[in-house]
Parts: structure tokens; C-alpha cells; sequence
């Protein structure tokens, strides 16, 4: 695992680096070294899940280290220390360099996204009792955590939702083009949706234990889906 350090405000992006395990299943791993699995290469095994959440993991680590980096880059625009020859403005993200503009970012791994979700793995594959709920689970929260900081707030509700001018995490919704924001707001609201749905689909099989980190995303997904409907409507003609 490498270390980038220099980033907006003092945020250390942890830059995962380390190679995925092999996907033989453990009985055929020796101290003599590796044996060839009986059915081949595609014989079940529950290391494809977890190949996979390493796949979403790496996603996951993209999106938080891009979010953090335009959000720390509004908030230095209008900042104090605009002139400060001591502080590293200018470094790049390395995950935007390749694209015109964080829209073209977030239009390619919203796809990535989606190719991740379409290729997982199934029942079969895994050979084990994993429900593969979970993972588009984990698809749409992924979703709401993408889109989430992009939403605009209405001029009816900017004096309701801004409560404090001394607390106002910066958000990066007046970067949005106007025809996005229609797909924003689509994409929050069916991501909460979904995230609902899919908890009480898992809690009436008894898959779900309501620990601190279910409460949180039930509330995120709750209040992003009403916060995207509830702003459509008032913003409709």
C-alpha cells in the first residue's frame, strides 16, 4: 500500500496496491505448492465474492479520494489562504488526469460501476450460502455516495438547509452543467429507493443485524430519496 501524501487540507489518500489473493480455493493451496482443482478454473468458490468486494473496495477508494479532492478545491477557491505560496495547490488528482473534467470522470465510473454490479458473480459460482443481495446492495449505495455531495438545494431551501454560516461543508453541485441535474437527482432518488427496498427484502429472511453501520445507511438512503423528491417537486413547473 502506497501513500500520497499532499492532498487538499491535509487528507492522505491511501492508494491500495496490493495484488489480489489467487482465486484457488484453499484445500487446493499446499505447502507444496498449488493443485489444479478437479473442475478447472471455474469450479465454485467463495473466493469469487470476495474477489469481487475487492473489486468495489478499489471503486469505493476512487470515488472517496476524487469527492474529497473537488470538495477541498471549492473550499480553497474562497478561502483564506488563496495566496499562501507554502501550501500545495496544484497537485492533481491522479484519477482525474486522465479525464477532460470531473463530469467525464463520474460518467465513466458510473459505467464501471455498473459493469461491476452485471458481472457478479452467482449462487454457483460461490458454491457457498452468500446471498448475492448484498452486492447490489452495495451497488446502490455506492450510487448514493457518487451522486450524493452533487445535489443542488433550491432557492426556497437554501435559508432551511444552510442552518450555519460558520458550519457549511462544501459541496460540489455548482460545478453541475443544468442538464445534469436532472439525472442527478434521478439517480439519488431511485439509489435511496433501492437501498430501502433491498434491506427489507434481506431483513424479512433474517439477513440483516441492525448494527450502528445498517442504521447509517438506512438513514442516508432514507433522507437522500426524500431529499431528491421532495426538491423535484418543488423545483417542477
Amino acid at each position: 500500500m502506497s501513500t500520497c501524501v499532499g492532498r487538499p487540507f491535509g487528507i492522505t489518500d491511501q492508494v491500495v496496491t496490493t495484488e489480489f489473493p489467487s482465486l484457488l480455493d484453499d484445500k487446493y493451496i499446499t505447502p507444496s505448492g498449488f493443485l489444479d482443482p478437479p473442475g478447472g478454473p471455474s469450479e465454485p468458490s467463495y473466493k469469487h465474492a470476495a474477489y469481487h468486494y475487492f473489486r468495489l473496495r478499489l471503486l469505493q477508494s476512487e470515488i472517496l479520494q476524487v469527492l474529497q479532492f473537488q470538495q477541498a478545491t471549492q473550499a480553497r477557491a474562497g478561502g483564506l489562504n488563496q495566496q499562501n505560496p507554502y501550501m500545495h495547490t496544484k497537485l492533481p488528482s491522479p484519477f482525474l488526469t486522465k479525464f477532460d473534467s470531473f463530469r467525464s470522470w463520474r460518467i465513466d465510473i458510473d459505467k464501471r460501476l455498473y459493469e461491476w454490479k452485471s458481472s457478479a458473480p452467482t449462487k454457483r459460482e460461490t458454491g457457498v450460502a452468500f446471498s448475492v443481495e448484498f452486492l447490489e446492495l452495495n451497488y446502490w449505495q455506492c450510487i448514493i455516495m457518487l451522486y450524493r455531495q452533487s445535489l443542488s438545494v433550491p432557492s426556497m431551501f437554501e435559508g432551511e438547509y444552510n442552518t450555519s454560516d460558520e458550519v457549511n461543508s462544501p459541496s460540489v453541485h455548482n460545478v453541475e452543467l443544468r442538464e445534469d441535474e436532472e439525472r442527478v437527482f434521478l439517480k439519488v432518488a431511485e439509489a435511496g429507493q433501492r437501498v430501502l427496498r433491498l434491506y427489507r427484502q434481506l431483513h424479512r429472511v433474517h439477513l440483516v443485524n441492525y448494527t450502528f453501520l445498517a442504521t447509517h445507511h438506512l438513514l442516508m438512503a432514507g433522507i437522500s430519496f426524500l431529499y431528491a423528491i421532495r426538491s423535484r417537486l418543488v423545483s417542477s413547473p
